[in-house]
């Protein structure tokens, strides 16, 4: 359709589609340029979509609206570059913070949306929803109990681990270096999953003693870097978690819980109001319907 190879067509896109506004998100089995999705592109359905179109459901926005994944962050910030110099109308964007934050990179628009932590899965996967998944398929009380304080060792030394980890990678790489995984620092303990800490620490020590050089050094205190996780590590150690607890008595008989998981995590997530990330989706949600409301 001609009409979307313009500036204007995003615009008409959404008086076509009869909403206030069409949201383009990450995600999808396709990554389309930014000129594929000026010529009328887009996946029929990604997570991401999902997870946006819940949390605009779970903040009650009010106005009408349409989510449109087009795959990579790439596409959908430039689309985000546009709203932002005003060249298109009753467009928005929704997308993962990555490090955006850290280096000051992110896009003050209400018409500009994201993601608490590193990505979404970063706050689906919270700690807290970890230990209730545990004590809804713990056939007993005391069992439940037993497993949250067996995985409590690990998921502490995990996410000390992980935290210091993307500290490192964030802050003491230069940009041409490949980020280190989670998973090179794995060692074997009576759970089953650890992480050598100890190694981590030497490697944030060896980055403050190049600082200057090599890195450049710490946007945050250590701790306020937890949400800077990427997601993919913790949903692959969630995962490893609960294979490793089905074997000590939890009840859920997946051979493989991933995408099942992963869908059990969103909808106890939804339905959570204790959540660390709730007050900055909700903002996001009432500062976006607000603009919308209050144009003519």
């Amino acid at each position: 359709m001609t009409f979307l190879r313009t500036n204007d067509g995003l615009t008409n896109r959404a008086l076509f589609s009869d909403v206030d506004i069409v949201i383009y998100t990450e995600g999808g089995r396709q990554s389309y340029s930014v000129s594929d999705v000026d010529a009328g592109k887009h996946n029929e359905h990604s997570l991401d979509e999902e997870f946006w179109d819940r949390i605009f459901q779970k903040h009650s926005l009010k106005s009408e609206y349409k989510l449109l994944p087009v795959g990579s962050k790439k596409t959908v910030k430039s689309i985000a570059e546009r709203v932002l110099a005003k060249k298109v109308k009753f467009s928005g964007v929704a997308m993962d913070t990555d490090f955006d934050e850290l280096d000051n990179r992110k896009i003050n628009s209400p018409y500009v949306l994201y993601t608490y932590g590193y990505s979404w899965e970063s706050d689906v996967f919270e700690l807290t929803l970890l230990e209730q998944f545990i004590t809804d398929y713990s056939p007993t009380d005391e069992l439940s109990t037993t497993l949250i304080k067996e995985a409590r060792v690990v998921i502490d030394n995990y996410f000390d681990g992980c935290t210091k980890l993307t500290v490192y990678n964030v802050c003491y790489l230069e940009k041409s270096m490949k980020k280190l995984s989670y998973r090179k620092f794995e060692t074997k303990n009576a759970f089953g999953i650890m992480l050598d800490v100890s190694s981590i620490e030497k490697l944030l020590s060896a980055g403050n003693n190049k600082q200057g050089t090599l890195s450049k050094g710490l946007y945050k205190p250590v701790r306020e870097y937890r949400r800077f996780i990427p997601g993919k590590w913790v949903k692959e150690f969630f995962k490893d978690v609960v294979i490793r607890l089905r074997k000590k008595g939890l009840h859920y008989q997946k051979e493989s819980p991933n995408d099942d998981l992963q869908g059990k995590m969103i909808d106890m997530y939804m339905k959570s109001t204790a959540v660390s990330s709730y007050q900055f989706y909700e903002e996001q949600v009432r500062r976006l319907d607000g603009t919308l409301l209050s144009v003519d």
